[in-house]
């Protein structure tokens, strides 16, 4: 993998993808050295913000872009201030940050193999980065994802997801936990991998928050998956 670059980004446009999430696209320059592979993060300061002692804050995000992509996206949940996040949620379009990176060995190995995608919450974005990479090279069915919300505000990339799943065969498989009027699965995603999910030797991405993430390994380990065959990243 290349070797990690320091650069300057300009924010170019944010959507608010849910009551708490919000997606941001940064113009890197240079972009052609930016150079990394889905599921891999980057490390993001902004000039000027520094913590009590000085020192510039920098704060990990993956990249929920496709590697081809102009842009990098990065879906970060908004916490209160005086979170860095709030910080990032008041920059105006044309801001300036500095990215490092990429970083990470959460990869995707192959945009052949089957693959399994299990996520929560945010942990979205680096499959979306893997998710987005096999809709470019055109690979159609042997991709799946479980992913686990709190409700359907909480849905992130819903429409892209479900276009991926009409147009490439994506099996997708969502439960919301915290929301009764959710027509799906009611419950946390790892409470349905049992029955749902088969073990056909391939390979699983796992990210999320540490608890589910925990399950999830849990869960997978009755099933028969081989630690080789798990990659998990967790926040």
């Amino acid at each position: 993998m290349e070797k990690y670059k320091t650069l300057n980004a300009t924010l170019v446009h944010v959507i608010q993808e849910s009551v708490r999430v919000k997606r941001f696209f940064f113009q890197v320059e240079k972009r052609e050295e930016f150079v990394f592979v889905p599921g891999q993060n980057l490390v993001l300061s902004i000039p000027g913000v520094i913590d009590d002692s000085g020192r510039i804050i920098k704060r990990v995000f993956s990249i929920a872009s496709c590697p081809t992509d102009e842009h990098i996206e990065l879906c970060i949940a908004i916490n209160p201030p005086p979170s860095f996040s709030s910080t990032i949620a008041t920059l105006s379009q044309n801001s300036k940050v500095i990215i490092e990176g990429p970083f990470g060995q959460f990869v995707l190995a192959s945009v052949k193999k089957k693959v399994t995608f299990i996520a929560a919450g945010t942990g979205i974005a680096p499959l979306m980065s893997m998710i987005r990479a096999f809709a470019k090279e055109n690979l159609k069915s042997n991709r799946e994802l479980f992913f686990g919300i709190r409700s359907s505000e909480d849905f992130l990339y819903k429409k892209e997801l479900e276009e991926y799943q009409k147009s490439h065969g994506l099996r997708l498989i969502i439960a919301a936990s915290r929301d009764g009027a959710w027509q799906g699965l009611q419950g946390h995603i790892t409470q349905f991998l049992p029955s749902l999910l088969e073990n056909n030797g391939q390979e699983v991405y796992v990210c999320g928050p540490p608890e589910m993430v925990r399950e999830t390994l849990n869960v997978l380990a009755l099933q028969g998956f081989l630690p080789h065959q798990i990659k998990k990243e967790q926040w």
